[in-house]
């Protein structure tokens, strides 16, 4: 695992983050490494190399990312807020 450390390190940073907003703006900051996945009322943060994602997740080693807000409002929000979209 020390091969992902950095992406460890990465998750580490982002779940110790103290609201939404902080995180929204922390995925906004990496986005050339995480993104904010969809599957309409279902949210999540995750990397954009899926092989990276997938190994961590089967780690348990994943973003702690809660909403509860419908897909349409959160929709609307983030793309106001110029984030790309992805299936979850």
């Amino acid at each position: 695992m020390e091969k992902y450390q950095e992406h460890i390190e990465l998750v580490k940073e982002f779940n110790a983050l103290p609201n939404f907003v902080k995180k929204l703006e922390f995925v906004k900051e990496h986005s050339d490494k995480i993104i904010i996945g969809c599957d309409y009322n279902w949210w999540r943060v995750k990397f954009i190399d899926q092989d990276i994602d997938d190994l961590l997740s089967d780690k348990n080693i994943s973003f702690e990312f809660d909403n509860e807000w419908d897909w349409n409002h959160m929709a609307d929000l983030l793309g106001m807020l110029g984030y790309k979209l992805t299936d979850a």
